[in-house]
């Protein structure tokens, strides 16, 4: 009975080597600091498939544009190709009589038809667009 005694006494006292001491308890490990989350990427505008109306002031004589040569080769494929040379990218007397030809074949007449597009009827073309609205140098 002695040792029983002897044996609760070592266990209260925290002293018993008899029985061998369980593991302490991990600790875990720490949590690693959040990465900063990347800054999404802007998306690029779409390029529009149709050249947007620059407005009636843009066709005027010596004008140079890519929008103006697109929009001569367009009124070629819709039966308005009136130029006596292959269409560039200056406006001149050679877009105007075209552009007039498709203004009365959409239905306009007098000062609607003469030949400086407007946004209808431009819209009615939809010239493809072809680049910046700037002249070209």
């Amino acid at each position: 009975m002695d040792d029983f005694r002897a044996g609760v006494a070592r266990i209260l006292k925290g002293d018993d080597s008899s029985k061998p001491k369980p593991d302490p308890i991990p600790k875990p490990d720490p949590k690693p600091k959040p990465r900063p989350q990347p800054k999404p990427k802007r998306a690029s505008k779409p390029r529009p498939k149709y050249a947007s109306w620059p407005g009636r002031a843009f066709f005027h004589a010596g004008r140079a544009s890519p929008v103006i040569e697109a929009m001569a080769k367009r009124l070629a494929t819709e039966g308005c190709d009136l130029y006596d040379n292959p269409p560039g990218p200056v406006w001149n007397e050679a877009h105007r009589r075209p552009s007039a030809a498709w203004q009365i074949e959409c239905g306009f007449r007098g000062a609607d038809a003469d030949g400086g597009p407007g946004a209808r009827d431009l819209g009615q073309a939809a010239s493809p667009a072809s680049g910046p609205l700037e002249p070209v140098t």
